[in-house]
């Protein structure tokens, strides 16, 4: 049990925790911090993304050098991610221990159900398995409106790793630390209580924070004896020890940054409570930066007790984009500390943020005039995850092609705007991908492509940047196929080479019209799975929630008396307007 005392005293490696500015790399390294942005089904994208990836450093780690190789390396310092874009950070963590097939359009079953990305991103998650109504048995609570046992399933296939992918062999990869640390951002429902002694006659401020998160160190490249936990991270292996938690644990981390709100049901988490005293926040002192959270620990007593905290924090957990805890700054802090110089240009930047992210387009306006109790629940909804969006100054910066500590990959087909209308899993507010393996599949493969272009055209510093310019040694554009003239119009260098498969154009299939008819129809077989689940619904309703409070009773009488059939109707509608409107 923790005390008051302990959890209230200073901190003496504080600085050391939460340096204001960050050691530069190691010699000749460049170092990179992925950022998976939300996702719902578009998952499917970043899955493609991080597999291509993974593909290119292994390509060039194993390749056989010779006297015109690139005497530097790329090194991942860090994974964050938010709803989607966390599981899979978790996954990759996961899959970063093991060799596995990468996926094309020229793969067998055999390989895509060997690679982790493409068995659960386009394999396992499907609308048939969503709309089950096993999660309606024996039970009176309503958990979400779409049947979770696909998520859980693939916690599981997670997990249990070595089993699902039948012994994989393992793989040794330098170009990750060990351990890795990722974060996965979570909105606590419950909330953390702090206080700020605003230092005016004793006038203290309390708030309840709800932007959560995890940090796991993950050990992907076996157990390092000499390594010592963070007091304010879980370790995590296939042989936990002290101090570490196993897979299936941290896959409910992952799940809890998924749960996107009323679609799927809020996960139940906890942690360990001491993690929340390394909470920093940054002050315009430039002595010292980098200042102590304060959490009202008294709010958090054990029953019964004034000087006992319990171990261990326990919450319900939505998905990471409701609260303002967007995973860049996560990412940013790592790599280059609480409150770090911008170094921005191509001549300088040796660390950089790869910020992943389908959607990064566009936004749809919400509606302009009144909505009943029931057509407000989606505006309501969408608002609160729009508002928890990245920060308009990091897209920009992640954009900019001057700018080369910050980058951006982003749906991209040829001859189209970059952003969510070139994925077929953007439509119908990102949940159209479940509805087709082929929606999945196309959006996975164009991930790759667009990856191998980022690695071509974009993903680079200048020539007489010190991490290349011995190896470039006065050569110009032309003179070497990793050295170009970049957007920004200066000679530039890849800093990722291309090997193996990895130099042939990556393949897509067309964009995956007319699945569903034109106009498009829900086949007959889903829109029967639908009409149990809504009829099942319905029922439970009737059964267990009508006459429990006023408040739930304003939001369900005009849905019961809206009837089964013209409820299937509707959502018949919605769907058929939404494949439209997307070109499906």
């Amino acid at each position: 049990m923790a005390t008051l005392d302990d959890l209230e005293s200073s901190i003496e490696n504080w600085d050391d925790l939460f340096p204001a500015i960050n050691n530069a790399p190691a010699a000749n390294t460049f170092e990179l911090g992925l950022v998976l942005g939300g996702t719902v089904s578009a998952g499917a994208y970043t899955a493609g993304v991080i597999d291509f990836l993974v593909e290119a450093l292994d390509a060039w780690q194993d390749q056989k050098p010779d006297a015109d190789s690139p005497t530097w390396k790329v090194k991942l310092k860090v994974a964050t991610g938010t709803s989607g874009g966390g599981v899979t950070s978790v996954l990759l963590a996961r899959a970063l221990s093991y060799q596995f097939p990468p996926v094309r359009t020229t793969s067998t079953v055999d390989e895509q159900n060997l690679n982790p990305f493409y068995r659960v991103w386009v394999k396992e998650l499907d609308i048939q398995k969503m709309l089950a109504t096993d999660d309606l048995d024996n039970t009176t609570a309503i958990p979400s409106l779409l049947n979770a046992s696909a998520l859980d399933n693939c916690k599981q296939l997670i997990a249990n790793y070595a089993v699902t992918f039948q012994n994989p062999v393992a793989k040794a990869r330098s170009y990750v630390d060990n351990p890795w640390p990722v974060y996965v951002t979570l909105t606590n429902l419950r909330g953390i209580p702090y206080s700020i002694d605003m230092g005016i006659n004793g006038l203290v401020q309390e708030y309840v924070d709800h932007a959560d998160f995890v940090r796991l160190a993950v050990f992907s490249q076996g157990l390092d004896a000499h390594y010592s936990l963070r007091p304010d991270e879980l370790g995590v292996s296939d042989q936990p020890t002290l101090g570490q938690i196993p897979w299936s644990k941290a896959m409910e981390y992952a799940l809890g940054t998924a749960a996107f709100p009323v679609g799927f049901p809020l996960r139940p988490l906890d942690k360990p409570v001491s993690h929340y005293r390394y909470r920093p926040f940054i002050v315009d002192d430039p002595l010292n930066p980098v200042k102590q959270g304060t959490v009202k620990w008294q709010a958090l007593l054990a029953p019964g007790s004034d000087t006992i905290v319990n171990d261990e924090y326990h919450f319900l957990a939505a998905d990471g984009g409701m609260a303002d805890n967007e995973p860049i700054n996560l990412c940013r802090q790592v790599l280059e500390g609480y409150a770090p110089a911008n170094i921005s240009s191509g001549t300088d930047a040796n660390r950089a943020l790869l910020l992943i992210d389908p959607f990064a387009d566009q936004a749809s306006l919400g509606p302009d005039g009144a909505l009943d109790v029931i057509k407000s629940l989606q505006p309501l909804i969408a608002t609160l995850l729009d508002q928890a969006r990245y920060d308009s100054r990091d897209l920009y910066l992640a954009g900019n092609p001057n700018i080369f500590n910050r980058f951006m990959i982003t749906a991209n087909r040829q001859g189209q705007v970059p952003g969510g209308k070139n994925i077929a899993s953007a439509s119908l507010s990102a949940f159209g991908g479940f509805l087709h393996e082929d929606y999945r599949r196309h959006d996975f493969l164009l991930g790759r492509q667009n990856c191998q272009k980022f690695l071509r055209e974009n993903f680079c510093v200048h020539a007489d940047n010190p991490l290349v310019k011995p190896w470039v040694n006065g050569r110009q554009p032309g003179d070497h196929p990793l050295i170009f003239t970049g957007a920004d119009g200066v000679a530039s260098v890849k800093l990722i080479p291309l090997y193996g498969n990895t130099i042939y154009n990556e393949a897509t299939i067309a964009f995956p019209t007319g699945r569903f008819g034109t106009p498009p129809a829900l086949p007959p077989a889903i829109e029967a799975l639908l009409q149990a689940r809504i009829a099942k619904l319905v029922d439970k309703i009737k059964d267990n929630y009508l006459n429990a409070n006023i408040f739930e009773d304003i939001y369900l009488l005009p849905l019961l008396k809206t009837g089964e059939d013209q409820l299937l109707a509707s959502v018949n509608s919605l769907i058929s307007q939404g494949l439209s409107d997307w070109g499906l």
